[in-house]
C-alpha cells in the first residue's frame, strides 16, 4: 500500500500536537516545582524574600495548563480517531520526525535529570526539595516518553481502551496538580489579599524612609505624616489602596516612631526586601522592647497578624548622623 502523503492539515495537527505537548510539559512541572518550593523551602535561597505564591510565572503556568491541554488532549483524540479511520497514515514522515523529535527531547531530559542528580549527589547537596523535583521530572517525562514510543509503533490505533488510560492518567495529573494549587497556595482572592498587604508594606517603608531623611535634615521627628509634604518633592503621602484610609504615625519619643496599617493575613515570616537592599526592612532598626511584632532570627522586621498591626522604630542617631547645616 501506497504511504500518504502529507498534506497542509497533517502538517498542522501534528504541529499543533507537539506544540500544545511542550507547553503543558513546560507549564506542569513549572507547576510542580513551585509547589515543591513552597512545600520544603530552602534556607539558603529563601531567606531574603517574601515567596509569593502567585508569581507571574505560576500564575502564567496556570493560564497555559488550564487553556492548552484540553487543546492538547482535543487534537490528540481527533488524531488517534483519524488514524484507525485511515491507518496507512501511521507512515506519513511529518508523524515520524515530530514523534521522534519527542522521543530524542524526552530522553535528553531524562539523562540531564539524571547527571544532575548523581552530580548534586557527589557535591553533598540532596535535599527533599530537589530529590521531589527530580522524581517529578522522572514521572512527567518518562510517561510521556512510554506514550509516545507505543505512539511510534502505531500501538493505539488497535488497542484505543489503551489510548483512553493514557488520556485519563494524563488528565488526572493535570487536574490534580492544578487543584493541588488551590489548597497549597490559595485562591486567587486570597492572593488579591496578599497583594494589598505587600503593597502596604511598601507603603510603611517609604514612610518609615521619609521619617528618617526629615530627622536627618531638620534633627527632629515629624509630628505628623502632614509635616512631610513639600512641594519641590516627588514624594507623596501614601495611602492605603485597599480603603484609601490614612496609614497611622505616631511619635513615640525623641528618636522612636509607630507607624501602623490593617492587614487582610498573617504574614507567616513572609520576607520583604529593605528598599536599601539587604534583609530586613528599612533604614531605622526596632526597639525590642516596645515592637509589637515578633523578630526573626535574620532580622526581618516587617512580621505582622491579621487586624491592625504596628511597627515601632528607633532611629540610631550615631548611625543616621543629621545632615550638616549649610552656611
Amino acid at each position: 500500500m501506497e504511504t500518504p502523503k502529507t498534506t497542509a492539515k497533517d502538517f498542522f495537527i501534528y504541529l499543533g500536537i507537539v506544540a500544545t505537548l511542550y507547553f503543558s510539559l513546560g507549564s506542569l512541572l513549572a507547576l510542580l516545582f513551585n509547589y515543591i518550593n513552597y512545600l520544603y523551602p530552602d534556607v539558603l535561597t529563601d531567606t531574603s524574600y517574601y515567596y509569593d505564591p502567585y508569581t507571574t510565572a505560576v500564575r502564567l503556568s496556570l493560564a497555559m495548563l488550564i487553556i492548552i491541554f484540553p487543546v492538547f488532549l482535543g487534537l490528540s483524540y481527533y488524531l488517534n480517531n483519524e488514524l484507525r479511520f485511515n491507518p496507512a497514515k501511521k507512515d506519513i514522515g511529518i508523524r515520524k520526525w515530530l514523534l521522534l523529535l519527542t522521543i530524542f527531547l524526552g530522553g535528553a531530559i531524562v539523562l540531564g535529570d539524571l547527571v544532575t542528580l548523581v552530580n548534586t549527589f557527589l557535591n553533598g547537596e540532596v535535599t527533599a526539595r530537589f530529590g521531589y523535583k527530580v522524581l517529578a521530572v522522572l514521572i512527567v517525562i518518562g510517561i510521556t516518553l512510554y506514550y509516545y514510543i507505543l505512539d511510534l509503533r502505531a500501538v493505539f490505533i488497535e488497542k484505543k481502551t489503551l489510548g483512553h488510560l493514557f488520556g485519563g492518567l494524563a488528565l488526572a495529573l493535570v487536574l490534580g496538580t492544578i487543584i493541588s494549587g488551590f489548597f497549597i497556595i490559595g485562591s486567587p482572592q486570597t492572593a488579591r489579599l496578599i497583594r494589598f498587604d505587600m503593597q502596604k508594606v511598601s507603603d510603611l517603608q517609604s514612610i518609615q524612609s521619609q521619617v528618617v531623611n526629615y530627622w536627618q535634615t531638620k534633627s527632629k521627628l515629624p509630628t505628623a505624616l502632614s509635616d512631610m509634604k513639600d512641594s519641590l518633592s516627588y514624594w507623596t503621602i501614601p495611602t492605603d489602596l485597599q480603603n484609601n484610609a490614612s496609614y497611622e504615625y505616631t511619635v513615640k519619643g525623641a528618636y522612636s516612631f509607630e507607624i501602623c496599617a490593617t492587614f487582610n493575613k498573617d504574614s507567616n515570616n513572609r520576607k520583604y526586601p529593605s528598599p536599601y537592599g539587604g534583609k530586613g526592612g528599612g533604614i531605622a532598626y526596632p526597639d525590642s522592647n516596645v515592637s509589637p511584632m515578633p523578630i526573626n532570627e535574620i532580622g526581618d522586621t516587617w512580621q505582622y497578624k491579621i487586624g491592625r498591626s504596628c511597627f515601632t522604630r528607633t532611629i540610631d542617631p550615631e548611625v543616621y548622623k543629621p545632615y550638616p547645616k549649610s552656611l
